[in-house]
């Protein structure tokens, strides 16, 4: 059984932007209060204020969605065996100095006027509440520590999870 690691400011934000550093997540928006809607979406930055960022299209469907209802959940899985779990609220905005900011080339396969493109937009999560699942010793060493359990029966998860609370 993993252990409990719960975690709270700085050091919450640190763990959340490690986590999400694979980029693609699986971001949920909510059409009534029983149906979600998800779809892939590259993450643009975590900031020092827990905030996630990511690009979208103006007249998207995850736009339309947020302007009905702002909760919105973000599912990361990576390499490493690592997941994490956000429930944020989300806001839509044209705000110039941080598409300047999070521009990067790879975006004009979305953006092809760049970042003056009329189509681009922002979209901004703030983490209401966060879970995480994590190796304490990374994959190798977990996996190493699995095989052994299996020969001895004897158990050694090394496994953490724990809540994120990301204070604004």
């Amino acid at each position: 059984m993993s252990h409990i690691k719960n975690l709270a400011d700085q050091e919450a934000i640190k763990k959340l932007q490690s986590l999400a550093k694979e980029k693609t997540c699986f971001f949920s928006t909510y059409t009534d209060p029983f149906d979600v809607d998800s779809r892939p979406m590259f993450t643009q930055s975590v900031e020092e204020d827990g905030s996630i960022w990511f690009f979208s299209q103006a007249e998207s469907h995850t736009n339309k969605q947020i302007l009905e209802n702002n909760k919105v959940n973000l599912s990361y899985a990576n390499a490493n065996g690592s997941y994490l779990f956000v429930k944020g609220e989300a806001s839509v905005s044209k705000d110039r100095q941080i598409i300047d900011k999070l521009w990067s080339p790879f975006a004009k396969t979305w953006f092809p006027e760049g970042k003056d493109d009329p189509q681009l937009t922002l979209i901004q999560v703030n983490p209401v509440e966060a879970n995480y699942w994590d190796t304490e010793h990374g994959k190798i060493v977990s996996l190493i520590k699995i095989a052994w359990s299996t020969l001895t029966g004897d158990t050694k998860d090394d496994g953490v999870q724990g809540k994120l609370e990301v204070h604004k």
